[in-house]
């Protein structure tokens, strides 16, 4: 039952301009129409007489045919197949003729039997509508067809990840102290999370990063190049690929041309730059391309669309297109996790197609809470719950009804501990997705050693800009860890390695696929000096199929992946979404497959090496838009800030800046179109239904858009929000950052740098129990932690630290 849809239909009647008190049979037909078919659900008016006064498109598509009449689950003496057939405005519909209390309205289902053999059953639902002296007149009947299934939709908000992540740590923490938490996770939280290094750019600098298509605010050269045919990503991020991309261009002298020497030099003069380099680009095709950038060792990409995306080998290998279970053998998104647990058992996931609605009701009440057949049919004919007749896929659910095991002895039981206070992790990741997986771990508690070579460390201690010489993009990765340097080449620096090996419990890694193995220190390795060690290998395309060996940048997998072919608007060239979503996911993704491991070693005991591929995380974020995709083949096309199944929902420019709105159900399309001053758009037939209003998404703009540009921002969303719609002012990231909600939710944080001095960065977004997760440490500079660490857990004297100074082990 749609009790929303009955409660709308109903309480929206009084409020017609025009109409109040008491309403006459003739101004109920008058102004209901238009009203209520708008709404997605079934429904018809009847009066006191039981006579109809109005019925909706859908309720009269919906009973065109005959149908019987079920009261609590059993049927009605009184069938709906009657000689009078369907019901018809202006006469009793079948449903008003079973005698019912009108102060009482019951739940009733009606099954409609079609002339093909088919029958689809429907859940009715009476609320009525009295007078203003409390006497009835009308009843609203709302009827939701029980047999629609609900759509897959796999595409997770960041918020919703990171309480997933918050949720596994919180049951670490249970199982070490036996308490539960509550957790508080705001998408506006999240969301400020995800700016990342250019929250710092803007905290260092007071400037807010625009929009730059597909180009970086501190790379360049950086984006998608135009070819003879199509487009094409590079990301020479490195000084190194800078002088590659170089070769491959046939460019050499521009390395060592002072205006481009470095990356500031680069950034400066990015439109000189780009006057060299953007003719070159088209000389050639984009496979042209493609075959010498991969020659040349520059990460590089096509721009494909969601359908080569879905379609190409590399993502056929790695799992991420499956066939589900059910008659038709649909295809779904798979899962970027890949476990490989110590015993070689492999976590291989099962698929089904999205449940109908209730299709699980009667297995979970009964195997997970122990209810009978008649407490679970009382629930059903009470309506507190819905059930189906079909049944669960065999195999694909399973309740979990043990108790959770015993903690591991030896564990802290703070009670006020964060929630992987006492594990240990190893960060050997540079860049940003492996050190952002690292960073979400130091918040959660864990005590996180980042492992960076003796020259230089992480590279992007070089990115610009500099406070006193230190690195804003890598202080926002790396809050929370303590720095050693140790030089893995040497065989004295493996050593040292495999011994912190063997006082940790995790290992994250994002080299090139095969490095670790080469340095001799691969999973088996690491596995003999700690039998139940967990390692993550974070990498761009991951350790399997065709693609395993291609070198990626966050840049390279939004292309790679489908997201910026959707990303932008229409006939305008390729757009990268705004911040690094693939590094950022990979982190995420990362941190919530490292707890789930963990969870699973206190279970079992095992360890698990995971293989996590960036492009598998972009493929999977395309969520319904793959879906879309996989079911129907037609390939989603970019649309700016529209949305492809619901109008209104973009950006409009109002009269001094620009806002967003969503009007995402029909129910608050009735109120939108009343908040904007155009009630009659309801009873226009181009805007009825959802599906309409898509079809004429142009016409519906050219009404919208210039009533919205009268008003300035700020009276619209007040108007808007007051009429419950999701609106919001485009606001620049700093105008986010400093917004007093930001400070009420504690999202930007301070530290002392060491280096930098006092410094502000964007905190970690899951509150527990009222405490916001923040690791205590600034960004350590190179090597700050490496006397400590090497001291402490391993026992070495100043001595032997000394000689692993000298032999450059360590710097």
């Amino acid at each position: 039952m749609r009790e929303g849809a009955a409660r709308e239909a109903r309480n929206v009647i009084p409020t017609v301009p025009g109409v109040s008190g008491s309403l006459d049979m003739q101004q109920m037909a008058s102004i209901l129409p238009s009203f209520i078919d708008a709404l997605t659900d079934a429904v018809a008016v009847v009066d006191r007489e039981q006579r109809v006064v109005a019925t909706n498109r859908r309720y009269r598509e919906a009973f065109g045919d005959r149908g019987t009449l079920e009261l609590a689950g059993q049927p009605c003496q009184q069938a709906l197949n009657c000689p009078e057939g369907p019901a018809t405005p202006g006469t009793a519909p079948c449903a008003a003729r079973e005698v019912f209390d009108f102060g009482h309205p019951q739940r009733r289902v009606r099954t409609v039997h079609h002339a093909d053999g088919t029958s689809r059953r429907w859940e009715g639902s009476f609320s009525p509508i009295r007078d203003a002296s409390g006497h009835l007149t009308h009843v609203v009947e709302v009827w939701r067809d029980l047999s629609e299934r609900t759509a897959l939709e796999a595409q997770l908000a960041h918020s919703e990840r990171l309480a997933s992540i918050g949720i596994l740590a919180a049951v670490e923490k249970r199982e070490r102290t036996g308490r539960g938490a509550f957790l508080d996770i705001a998408a506006f939280d999240a969301s400020l999370a995800m700016l990342s290094y250019m929250a710092n750019i803007y905290f260092a600098t007071g400037r807010s990063s625009q929009r730059l298509g597909s180009a970086h605010p501190t790379i360049a050269p950086y984006s998608a190049f135009k070819t003879k045919d199509s487009y094409v990503v590079a990301a020479p991020f490195t000084q190194t690929f800078w002088r590659k991309f170089c070769t491959v261009i046939g460019r050499e002298d521009l390395p060592g041309n002072p205006l481009f020497k470095s990356f500031s030099d680069r950034l400066k003069h990015r439109n000189q730059l780009a006057e060299i380099i953007d003719p070159i680009m088209l000389e050639r095709s984009l496979a042209e391309w493609l075959v010498a950038l991969e020659k040349g060792d520059v990460p590089n990409g096509p721009v494909n669309s969601v359908a080569a995306a879905l379609e190409m080998d590399q993502t056929r290998a790695r799992g991420m297109v499956v066939e589900s279970s059910g008659p038709d053998r649909p295809r779904t998104l798979g899962t970027p996790f890949h476990f490989n647990f110590q015993d070689e058992a492999v976590f291989e996931p099962r698929f089904r197609p999205a449940p109908a609605l209730g299709q699980d009701t009667a297995a979970v009440l009964r195997d997970g809470l122990g209810l009978d057949d008649r407490h679970l049919q009382d629930l059903v004919t009470k309506g507190v719950a819905l059930t189906s007749k079909l049944s669960p896929d065999a195999g694909t659910l399973s309740l979990v009804t043990s108790r959770f095991p015993p903690s591991l002895v030896g564990r802290p039981s703070g009670e006020d501990d964060p929630p992987l206070k006492g594990i240990r992790v190893l960060d050997v990741t540079r860049m940003f997705a492996g050190p952002y997986c690292g960073q979400l771990l130091a918040d959660l508690g864990a005590e996180v050693i980042k492992i960076e070579e003796t020259r230089i460390g992480d590279p992007t201690r070089r990115n610009i800009p500099m406070v006193n010489g230190e690195s804003t993009y890598y202080m926002a990765v790396n809050r929370g860890k303590k720095s050693i340097t140790l030089d893995l080449k040497h065989a004295e620096g493996r050593e040292v390695f495999l011994g912190l090996v063997a006082n940790a419990d995790m290992i994250i890694e994002n080299f090139r696929p095969g490095v670790m193995d080469r340095l001799g220190l691969s999973y088996t390795k690491l596995r003999s000096v700690k039998t139940d060690i967990i390692m993550l290998s974070l990498s761009g395309f991951g350790h399997t199929g065709p693609l395993r060996d291609k070198i990626s940048f966050d840049l390279v997998n939004q292309a790679m992946a489908g997201t910026m072919a959707i990303t932008g608007e229409a006939g305008r060239p390729p757009v990268r979404i705004g911040f690094p979503v693939g590094d950022l996911s990979g982190g995420i993704f990362g941190t919530f497959a490292l707890v789930a491991a963990l969870h699973a070693r206190q279970r079992t005991g095992k360890g698990a090496l995971i293989d996590l591929s960036l492009h598998d995380l972009m493929v999977s974020l395309l969520g319904h838009l793959a879906q879309t995709y996989l079911m129907s083949g037609e390939c989603p096309q970019p649309m700016g800030s529209a949305h492809p199944d619901i109008v209104p929902h973009r950006a409009y420019e109002a009269e001094d800046a620009w806002l967003v709105l969503a009007v995402p159900t029909q129910e608050l399309w009735l109120q939108f179109a009343v908040a904007v001053g155009r009630p009659d758009l309801i009873g226009d037939a181009r805007f009825h239904l959802m599906a309409d209003r898509v079809k004429h998404r142009a016409e519906l703009d050219a009404i919208l858009e210039p009533i919205i540009k009268q008003c300035p921002a700020a009276q619209w969303i007040e108007n808007l929000a007051a009429a419950r719609i999701p609106c919001a002012k485009v606001v620049s990231m700093g105008e986010a950052l400093d917004s007093e909600h930001a400070k009420s939710r504690g999202d930007v944080i301070s530290f002392d740098h060491p280096v930098a001095g006092k410094c502000r960065s964007v905190g970690m977004a899951i509150n527990v129990d009222g405490k916001l997760l923040l690791a205590p440490l600034p960004p350590p500079v190179l090597g700050e932690h490496t006397q400590e660490v090497l001291g402490k857990i391993l026992g070495f004297s100043e001595e032997k630290i000394a000689a692993l100074r000298a032999g450059g082990v360590i710097a």
